[in-house]
């Protein structure tokens, strides 16, 4: 199943690449000044109790073979991963107003702030790290998970930039990669605010705490031979 999700999003992004991207034009200089580089984060954040996002590009309204898009997020602990849709195809930059809503973590709700009106319901769990999604629809399918090792072959498709004014504050990215950061193809960039960062653990943090439980399970071991 895996082989053929990878095949599948290999053509997906063969089609992408086929695509004249001169039509798909503005989108945000992330190279601006206020805009850091890409924070080697988790693909997690901690959400505070009411978080707001903005949607600022969508290929899937210039691809003429993208029928639409998805974008939500998703709690890392969620056994069954399910999708809390934020914005779909019928939220339109081509409308002439970005779309936005808001997401009250507390309460469980997300709210469409273009219409005024409670847009759907979901559960929070205790510990309620997020990640984001992006879904798009073809003649199949496909998305793309802001944790790497949720996706194909273990590939990052995301990056978080941070906003250096507003600590709170980014510019969260799903990018089809090219050889470099310059030739890499924006797929869609939201703004969000109310989150932190759930960073990697450093290498020599791991060591420790492996050892840490190594040591524990040596210690246990030679008590059961007493």
């Amino acid at each position: 199943m895996k082989k053929l999700g990878t095949i599948l999003l290999a053509g997906f992004l063969g089609v992408l690449l086929c695509f004249d991207l001169a039509t798909a034009d503005p989108f945000p200089d992330l190279s601006l000044p206020g805009i850091g580089s890409d924070l080697d984060d988790s693909g997690y954040f901690y959400p505070e109790n009411e978080v707001v996002n903005i949607e600022l590009y969508d290929l899937a309204e210039l691809h003429p073979n993208l029928t639409g898009s998805s974008f939500g997020f998703f709690f890392q602990d969620d056994p069954s991963r399910t999708l809390i849709e934020l914005f779909d195809q019928n939220d339109l930059l081509t409308s002439g107003a970005a779309p936005s809503s808001a997401v009250d973590f507390q309460n469980g709700f997300v709210w469409d702030l273009d219409a005024n009106e409670l847009q759907g319901n979901f559960f929070t769990p205790t510990d309620n790290n997020i990640g984001f999604y992006l879904q798009y629809e073809t003649d199949t399918t496909i998305t793309l998970f802001s944790d790497p090792l949720l996706n194909p072959e273990n590939r990052d498709y995301a990056a978080t930039y941070p906003v250096l004014d507003a600590p709170d504050s980014f510019l969260l990215a799903f990018w089809l990669p090219g050889a470099t950061q310059g030739e890499s193809t924006p797929l869609y960039i939201e703004a969000t605010t109310g989150l932190t960062p759930v960073s990697v653990p450093e290498p020599t943090m791991l060591l420790l705490a492996g050892s840490f439980v190594f040591g524990m399970l040596g210690i246990h071991r030679k008590r059961k031979r007493r």
